[in-house]
């Protein structure tokens, strides 16, 4: 079976939040999922424009060095046959 890749998601591992906007410092439990991952490289990249321009680039560039970039796939699929005792009608 050929691996789907659903979306990527960047989390911080020290904090645990995953990544909505890097530029305008924004994080939390779910995060956002950006489909290509040349979308990812493209949010990084504009926030550290963005830091740069505001001064912050510093704790930006550390905070970076930790991230990690989450590829989702779809490893098996089903048909909800298969779970129909537990679905309540």
């Amino acid at each position: 079976m050929k691996k789907d890749i659903l979306g990527y998601k960047i989390i911080d591992p020290i904090t645990g939040l995953y990544a909505i906007s890097i530029s305008q410092n924004k994080w939390g439990k779910t995060g956002r999922t950006w489909s290509r991952m040349c979308d990812v490289i493209r949010v990084i990249n504009n926030g550290i424009k963005r830091s740069k321009a505001s001064g912050t680039s510093d704790a930006l560039y550390n905070r970076i060095i930790t991230l990690e970039i989450i590829e989702l796939a779809e490893e098996k699929r089903y048909s909800t046959i298969h779970c129909i005792d537990k679905i309540k009608f």
